[in-house]
């Protein structure tokens, strides 16, 4: 049996409802290069709030981009830690079309003793989002042998997705204008167990860090 995975959903505004995420970038959700991104919190203990903050900062090594943490309702990035809501996050400057007061990010199993590993894979890959990047295993460059009809029926079974928001998050490729070669080391990476694959294909869930490839396409994308 397949075993549990907590997941992470690349969102889309309602506007959007019918449109499918796509994988690396889609260039016009960037933000304009060099911007200050306002980012406030909606709820949170101070404590992991620090530690969210001080990871997320890290994109800015690579891109031309920072993050100004305060208290602005307005801001660019309103971060949520509703534990009901799982770990997502709006896809760039999506972020800036949901209405004032609401979450475009959400951090949902981030506790104070969460472990730093946990925190670096969530954070970073959230931020990610944030940024403008989408998902390593739908870009073009991913050749995964997928059992689509495991699939489909693990993410009904642990996560109540119907099979067209499976194939729409997890099983289809879709072409954009900006993505590297297929990069396993990427923090944009789903896990994918055996028990979903043909042939027992594996890329355990081990993404911590910001994989080469992943600073080199922020370059690109946000260039200093």
């Amino acid at each position: 049996m397949a075993r549990i995975i907590k997941f992470c959903t690349e969102m889309i505004p309602p506007q959007d409802a019918n449109a499918a995420p796509k994988p690396g970038m889609d260039s016009r959700k960037r933000w304009s290069n060099g911007a200050e991104l306002n980012v406030t919190f909606l709820s949170g203990e101070p404590v992991v709030q620090r530690k969210v903050a001080a990871i997320a900062s890290e994109w800015s090594q690579f891109a031309n981009v920072t993050f100004a943490f305060g208290t602005d309702p307005e801001s660019d990035i309103r971060i949520d830690f509703n534990p009901r809501m799982g770990s997502w996050s709006y896809v760039g400057i999506d972020c800036a079309r949901i209405p004032v007061g609401q979450p475009t990010m959400n951090l949902g199993w981030l506790k104070p003793n969460t472990a730093d590993k946990e925190y670096r894979r969530v954070v970073l890959h959230e931020f990610g989002h944030a940024l403008g990047l989408i998902h390593e295993h739908k870009q073009p460059n991913a050749q995964i042998p997928w059992n689509e009809r495991a699939v489909i029926e693990y993410y009904r079974r642990t996560n109540g997705w119907d099979e067209a928001y499976t194939r729409s998050n997890v099983l289809n490729r879709e072409m954009v204008d900006s993505f590297t070669r297929f990069d396993p080391q990427s923090i944009m990476l789903y896990p994918v167990p055996k028990e979903l694959t043909i042939g027992g294909f594996e890329i355990p869930w081990s993404n911590t860090e910001l994989s080469e490839l992943d600073k080199q396409f922020i370059q690109q994308m946000y260039p200093k």
